[in-house]
């Protein structure tokens, strides 16, 4: 369950993301994380800084945790203004300081086993000063386990197959670029009962639970992913 992300992948997935969608995912961050109250913001699992440069330049302080170093060598090239830590985050318990808001988009959350992925919860819990929120971005268990098998898809100009299988809660995934080369990703599922509970256990309550970054959309079956803010205290 290491899920180790190649060049290949970084070029391919994150390259080409789609710059709407990170708009919309900053405004819902923007109104969930008003300023001067969530000035300071950790964002796990970072990657070169997609998020954490545009929050950085609209006045937030931002340190970005990410273990890739290609990922934090482009991500301090274009975005100097924010402070990027080289860490796994089953360590995140070591890194100094508080912060009034934490962010893990994008599937970040759920990469271990089920109690390093409760430890993780309750570090980045932890983290947060009093009244803190926590967004999380989580698979939906209920849409991958109706979504299994293997779909085809040309992205960034690569022909990628994707297979997907459901294993109790858990979502194994490869995919097959182009000449055959393989890369495996295992993931913990959730459904939004499961991660508000995670949530009391660590402390923090789910004040919204919500589906397309948008506070009026319900999670579903037939969305692959929702959003879900935790407060502190």
């Amino acid at each position: 369950m290491a899920n180790d992300y190649s060049r290949t992948w970084f070029e391919t997935f994150m390259g080409p993301f789609p710059r709407e969608r990170t708009a919309v995912q900053l405004a819902f961050l923007s109104r969930q994380l008003p300023l001067p109250q969530y000035r300071r913001i950790l964002d796990v699992c970072s990657g070169p800084g997609r998020i954490a440069g545009p929050l950085s330049r609209g006045k937030y302080e931002v340190t970005a945790v990410e273990r890739d170093r290609g990922a934090i060598a482009e991500g301090q090239a274009k975005n100097p203004e924010v402070k990027f830590v080289e860490m796994d985050v089953r360590r995140l318990g070591t890194l100094p300081g508080e912060f009034d808001a934490a962010i893990c988009l994008w599937q970040s959350f759920g990469y271990f086993d089920s109690f390093m992925n409760k430890r993780m919860l309750a570090d980045m819990a932890e983290k947060l000063s009093a009244g803190g929120r926590l967004v999380l971005d989580i698979y939906d268990l209920r849409y991958f386990s109706a979504h299994q098998g293997v779909v085809s898809q040309k992205v960034a100009g690569r022909e990628i197959q994707t297979r997907r299988r459901v294993v109790g809660k858990r979502l194994k995934t490869t995919v097959e670029y182009e000449a055959g080369r393989l890369e495996e990703f295992d993931w913990e599922l959730f459904t939004p009962r499961d991660i508000t509970e995670l949530g009391i256990g660590a402390g923090i309550a789910a004040t919204l639970v919500c589906a397309d970054f948008d506070e009026g959309t319900l999670p579903a079956e037939d969305k692959a992913s929702f959003q879900v803010v935790f407060q502190k205290g």
